[in-house]
């Protein structure tokens, strides 16, 4: 049985229960769906209320089988080239939904990208990745398998001693279009840009033979060292350079010396056709994983952007307003209780505070919290399932065909883009000089865009394709008109009405007690 002393000790119980309920991140998060459609076959864009702050939240969900996922990067190339998420969108055919990528800094996406079987940049040892496909988030790299890569002398037809050419020990690759450091061996194709940065360096300049392509995994890619350079060497799709300093560039000069073709060779773990750095990883198997909650970036009500999906095959494109009076965002821990709520069992964070964006029906329909789109480095894109879907969505085998998965083709970008600024979300600024992220204070706002050149489709983007590609300028049909209501009041959740209750049960309980005692226990 209850007892209450009195009525004022019944109300202030009342009031310390309404006090918890609304601090309390835990129970203060009543998400609520306003409103619902269908864009897509399995297809739907639902928009969804965080506590108060009505329809701050935007989700792309899509049935298994119903879409699929890829990494698309934004156009001008790795280094400096930065696209806003509605412009990538625009730029592929098909594109249903989309949410921006990987954080980034001046020298391109934080973590790895493979896009189509084709390695555009390396993951880095210290940053989650999402492989796209199949669905898996892994804390570093690949994958325990990671990933490797190898430059090795191949015999030629005027070879007149290949035992000599067998004899010269191959070298591993330290990675793919990241900035060179003092004794390590990277390759450099141009996804990173029209050329390498100037360095005092070794540099071998490689001739595509027929059929080769850098970045390739999978497959002995054979070149032709044409000539030695020392930084800013041209690149272009049959071009590729392999540099290195201090030793390693003693070794790569040795190679060059004794050996005219070499086999450039990339491989990855199971996940490594579409795949797109992250951080962090949220949620496994419906449980919140171990990440660092005592990190501002984590902890602090921010913008948000997450992929995730459930063990059946749904996806879900999750956009969470944030910066704003009516909308300060959610922690990564409240994130998770959204997600739940959506019926996620796996997920993660991509960049998020400025650069938080949500795309579909041809336009952002989230509020991007630096009042207009950020231009990102690349966009995660959900297609509609082109043909033997389900089978796609099995792991893949890596073979020299690319397995069983299609390029995508889209056009070249616009003629305009942003200049090289760090990404968005607080405590996610530019790497140290050792190469770690450096996750504490606010990144730099986004810089002012300034004309460049038209640029091409980098590689990655061209691979054979099963989409048709969009004429340039073009786009598409007309896209239906958003229904939904800009905003609109939340009913209450079914939390507030059960703490109402209590304390209408606790009022009326002391009012009764306090008329039942006697005189005397007054």
């Amino acid at each position: 049985m209850i007892t209450v002393a009195s009525p004022r000790r019944a109300a202030a119980l009342a009031a310390l229960l309404v006090v918890a309920v609304v601090v309390s991140p835990s129970l203060g998060a009543a998400f609520e769906k306003l409103g619902a459609r269908s864009i897509a076959p399995g297809v739907r864009l639902e928009t969804w209320t965080a506590g108060s702050e009505s329809g701050s939240v935007r989700v792309a969900r899509a049935e298994p089988d119903a879409a699929r996922l890829v990494v698309v990067p934004a156009a001008g190339g790795l280094r400096g080239g930065r696209e806003t998420t509605s412009s990538i969108c625009r730029r592929v055919r098909g594109c249903l939904a989309a949410v921006n990528g990987d954080f980034f800094t001046d020298t391109g996406p934080v973590g790895g990208m493979v896009v189509n079987g084709v390695m555009l940049r390396s993951p880095a040892p210290d940053h989650e990745q999402l492989s796209l496909a199949p669905l898996n988030a892994t804390a570093r790299g690949f994958g325990t398998d990671g990933w490797t890569g190898s430059l090795r002398p191949a015999a030629t037809e005027q070879s007149t001693n290949d035992s000599v050419v067998a004899s010269i020990p191959p070298l591993a690759l330290d990675g793919v279009n990241v900035p060179l450091r003092d004794d390590l061996i990277v390759l450099y194709t141009s996804a990173v840009g029209p050329a390498t940065e100037a360095c005092v360096c070794t540099e071998l300049v490689l001739r595509a033979q027929p059929g080769a392509r850098a970045g390739v995994l999978g497959v002995d890619g054979r070149f032709t060292i044409v000539s030695r350079g020392s930084g800013r060497t041209p690149l272009d799709p049959d071009t590729a350079v392999v540099a290195a300093t201090g030793r390693a560039g003693e070794r790569l000069a040795a190679l060059a010396d004794r050996a005219k073709d070499v086999l450039v060779r990339l491989d990855a773990a199971a996940g490594g056709i579409q795949n797109v750095g992250a951080h962090p990883i949220l949620m496994r198997r419906g449980v919140a994983a171990a990440f660092d909650t005592a990190d501002p970036m984590l902890s602090e009500r921010e913008p948000r952007t997450a992929v995730a999906w459930d063990d059946a095959g749904r996806v879900w494109l999750v956009a969470i307003d944030g910066r704003r009076r009516d909308a300060p965002g959610l922690t990564a821990g409240q994130t998770v209780q959204l997600l739940r709520k959506l019926g996620a069992q796996h997920a993660v964070l991509e960049d998020g505070g400025g650069s938080t964006t949500f795309v579909a029906a041809g336009r952002v329909l989230n509020s991007p919290s630096d009042g207009r789109e950020r231009p990102v480095a690349n966009a995660i894109i959900l297609l509609a399932s082109a043909p033997r879907a389900a089978a796609r969505r099995t792991a893949p085998t890596l073979s020299p065909a690319g397995s069983d998965w299609r390029g995508l083709r889209v056009v070249p970008g616009p003629k305009t883009a942003a200049a090289p600024t760090t990404s968005g979300l607080a405590g996610m600024p530019a790497r140290n000089a050792a190469g770690r992220p450096a996750r504490s204070g606010n990144a730099a706002a986004v810089a002012a865009t300034a004309a460049q050149p038209p640029t091409s489709v980098q590689a990655g983007a061209t691979a054979p394709t099963s989409i048709p590609e969009r004429a340039a300028g073009a786009s598409g049909p007309a896209p239906p008109q958003e229904s939904w209501p800009a905003t609109r009041t939340s009913p209450p959740s079914a939390s507030s009405v059960a703490v109402a209750a209590l304390v209408l049960l606790l009022l009326s309980h002391g009012v009764l007690a306090s008329r039942r005692r006697p005189r005397s226990e007054a």
